[in-house]
C-alpha cells in the first residue's frame, strides 16, 4: 500500500459460478501483474471447466498478456497432510 499498490487477493471472492467468474476476470483485467501462490491445495473446481478457479485465473491472466509472478512452495512434499491436497486427481493437477 506504500507503494501505492492496491492487492486484490481471490480468496475475497467466491468461486462459485459463471456470473462470479466474469467477475473475477474483470478484476484481473484491472490490474498491471497477477500474481499467484501455489501450496498444497488445487482449489474449488468449476462446474462447466473440470478445473480450479485458480488454474482458470491463471491461464486467464495468460491469455490475456498479464504479467505473472508465481510463488511456488520449495518443498510440496513437506505441506502437513491436512494443508495439503487430499484427492489424488487434485494432487495431480497440482
Amino acid at each position: 500500500m506504500e507503494l501505492d499498490c492496491m492487492p486484490a487477493g481471490m480468496e475475497l471472492f467466491l468461486a462459485a459460478n459463471e456470473q462470479q467468474w466474469n467477475w473475477i476476470k474483470k478484476v484481473i483485467d484491472e490490474f498491471d501483474y497477477y500474481i499467484v501462490n501455489v501450496g498444497g491445495r488445487y482449489g474449488t473446481l468449476s462446474e462447466v471447466t473440470g478445473m480450479s478457479y485458480t488454474e482458470m485465473e491463471y491461464r486467464y491472466a495468460l491469455e490475456t498478456g498479464k504479467p505473472v509472478i508465481a510463488f511456488l512452495h520449495e518443498y510440496p512434499s513437506k505441506i502437513e497432510t491436512g494443508k495439503s491436497e487430499g484427492s489424488p486427481q487434485s494432487r495431480k493437477k497440482l
